[in-house]
């Protein structure tokens, strides 16, 4: 590793640009490494990240982009051939939905991205986590030099998308993934699941438990959505400068005995598009609504990926707008996944109403540390009737505000800048043990080499990333 080293200060920059015509890949969804060393030594000293986006099989059309040059097709590791590949393109762009690949790299303590893809960088939802990491490491790097140890240069992965690449059995483009990889057909059945990427990587979110474990090599990394929490100035409309004035906020303007005794929803018409609009998870929840509007009031506030109010209007509700706080105004918030994960499910724990869980098919990382009835009340499509009149049913008022007090305590916990920035490194080491312990441990060995290769080769300056 120290020959690693120095074999990266030895990196020159040549600049010579070709254009090339490539596809648009298919959108598909511890052992603590050391080196002891003297001194002040830098943490982590160089690791390769590159952010990957869409994995869920939906056909692209072929567009031209500028890169510095061909990759090699020699590169036997998928990891290192995929990160070579996007670190060659001179412009990154990163539209809705964000659809390009985004590579960094971490070196001597900084974040490094190409110069021209700093900007698109910036402004994309990946940069919370980039933002945290960077505080992780400089809080680890007064450890590392007290404890005279460093971690050593490895690759990474982050999705910025949606997705994670990994379709569990019930998830209706398994089926067509496989189709269109009929070479695959013969391991995965539609009752299996499949990982469509054979590496480990860094993901806003994971399968839940239910769809057992080891499978999918994505590992969660800190939201974006918890991240922004603490960037909210002190005055602002939900977060006051601490959680102990938050919290005392929340009961002062939605006291508890003025709380509407119903569950409430709002959001949009986002899920499986392969599914018929009844079928989806949120319109069954709203359909819900149409039959007991004396115990739910949840409504569709914008209809998108292709669904059309007009189309709908006698099957669903359209219903306004209700601010976040105001959510508050209701005893119980329902809490329900759209495309993948539910990125809201972190702030609502925040609140002072009880939050009802749908079952969910994709977690975050924190998700294991919190207790069903002791956190949040669990619930399905099949009982969620049943449990919203057990949450309403005064009998059962002094658990449910238990219930907030200890969601609180756990938002008061976890959602603080050096706790994320702790969970941020966390994240990381179960990734560098997943790369270290079950991969395939050719990339080791390639690493050096398209490391090299790389830098000789961009014609772009590395900047700092991290702000």
């Amino acid at each position: 590793m120290d020959g690693m080293k120095r074999r990266f200060k030895q990196i020159g920059g040549i600049d010579h640009h070709v254009t090339i015509e490539r596809e648009r890949q298919p959108r598909r969804e511890s052992n603590k490494r050391q080196i002891k060393i003297s001194g002040l030594a830098c943490l982590l000293s160089s690791v390769a990240v590159i952010t990957n986006v869409g994995l869920n099989g939906r056909k692209h059309k072929t567009r031209t982009v500028s890169v510095s040059y061909r990759p090699p097709s020699n590169v036997s590791n998928e990891l290192l051939a995929t990160f070579e590949n996007v670190m060659s393109s001179a412009n990154l762009s990163l539209p809705p939905g964000f659809e390009a690949y985004v590579p960094i790299i971490l070196e001597n303590g900084n974040i490094l991205c190409r110069n021209s893809h700093k900007g698109n960088i910036l402004n994309a939802r990946i940069h919370s986590f980039i933002e945290l990491l960077k505080a992780g490491m400089e809080m680890e790097s007064n450890d590392a030099v007290a404890n005279n140890d460093v971690t050593q240069s490895i690759p990474i992965i982050l999705i910025e998308s949606d997705a994670s690449g990994c379709l569990h059995g019930h998830h209706p483009q398994l089926a067509k993934w496989l189709r269109l990889n009929p070479r695959l057909e013969s391991r995965y059945s539609i009752h299996d699941h499949a990982d469509q990427a054979s590496f480990p990587r860094l993901t806003w979110h994971t399968p839940a438990p239910k769809y057992g474990t080891g499978w999918c090599k994505a590992i969660g990394m800190t939201g974006y959505e918890s991240a922004s929490m603490l960037k909210e100035k002190c005055d602002s409309w939900f977060f006051k400068c601490s959680w102990d004035q938050t919290f005392k906020y929340h009961e002062s303007k939605y006291p508890w005995h003025s709380k509407i005794d119903r569950a409430v929803w709002r959001g949009s018409t986002t899920g499986w598009q392969h599914l018929p609009f009844n079928e989806l998870p949120r319109a069954k929840l709203v359909k819900m609504s149409m039959d007991r509007p004396d115990i739910i009031d949840a409504g569709f506030t914008s209809f998108v990926q292709g669904w059309k109010w007009r189309k709908l209007m006698n099957q669903t509700i359209a219903a306004n707008v209700i601010p976040f706080e105001d959510l508050m105004k209701y005893r119980a918030i329902i809490d329900i996944d759209g495309n993948a994960w539910s990125s809201r499910f972190t702030k609502l724990l925040c609140t002072n109403s009880v939050v009802i869980k749908i079952d969910p098919d994709y977690i975050e990382y924190f998700y294991a540390n919190l207790h069903p009835m002791l956190d949040y009340v669990p619930a399905s499509l099949q009982n969620l009737t049943e449990v919203i009149e057990y949450v309403l049913d005064k009998k059962n008022e002094h658990q449910m505000k238990s219930i907030v007090d200890s969601a609180n305590s756990w938002c008061k916990r976890t959602i603080t800048k050096e706790q994320l920035a702790n969970d941020a490194m966390s994240q990381l080491r179960k990734y560098e043990t997943a790369l270290f312990d079950t991969y395939d441990r050719s990339w080791e060995a390639e690493w050096i080499s398209v490391r090299e290769r790389i830098m000789s080769n961009i014609g772009d300056d590395l900047v700092d990333c991290s702000k």
